[in-house]
């Protein structure tokens, strides 16, 4: 991926300086809510921001989940650990089909300039929801499979600085890539620092 060429003066002063992009955390598919693995990993999520880990993801200024609806209310529920641990509140007021809006809110508020926000959000829309927050060449669809990504958008001048996170034993970071996405082993990276006996 790579960011789009560069908005309006306008938007470009409103630019958060960076934008987390999460799925939820593993599903119970009998239910609106996360698997008990699902809620672990919600658990662990606070630890990958903690300035004492290795290799720290930069903590969010402000955080963004689905609006709960009939079919889930998993984005809720994996950044609930989240923001209890940093005192934040979940904005869910945008539907998954509204990523359009959201993006729009992102990048045009200057409430959020300067900012790092967190948006956790339904696989499915994820790619349409980085196209909107102008990044280009998205990948086509977010495998069902993963839940363990995390794309990390840097705007700057109205243009991204690309880095790759690999947070673990091999923990560094990799910058100028062509890809503003940092892939990043939550459960498992977590997991190790709590001890996973705790």
């Amino acid at each position: 991926m790579r960011p789009s060429r560069s908005p309006s003066a306008g938007a470009t002063a409103a630019q958060p300086h960076k934008v987390l992009v999460i799925r939820h955390a593993e599903k119970d598919d009998a239910s609106i809510h996360l698997s008990p693995e699902g809620q672990r990993r919600a658990e662990a999520l606070p630890r990958l921001f903690d300035k004492e880990q290795a290799d720290p993801l930069p903590k969010p200024d402000f955080i963004f989940a689905t609006k709960k609806s009939a079919h889930s209310n998993r984005p809720v529920e994996t950044v609930t650990p989240l923001a209890q641990a940093l005192n934040l509140d979940v904005n869910a007021r945008f539907e998954n089909d509204d990523y359009a809006k959201l993006a729009a809110e992102l990048l045009t508020n200057p409430r959020y300039a300067g900012k790092t926000v967190l948006v956790c959000w339904h696989h499915g829309t994820i790619p349409e929801l980085s196209k909107k927050l102008k990044v280009e060449d998205v990948p086509d669809h977010w495998k069902d499979s993963v839940f363990d990504r995390v794309w990390v958008i840097t705007y700057k001048d109205g243009r991204g600085d690309a880095e790759e996170a690999a947070p673990g034993a091999d923990a560094g970071r990799r910058k100028g890539l062509a890809r503003p996405i940092a892939i990043v082993w939550l459960l498992l990276f977590a997991l190790r620092r709590l001890g996973k006996s705790s």
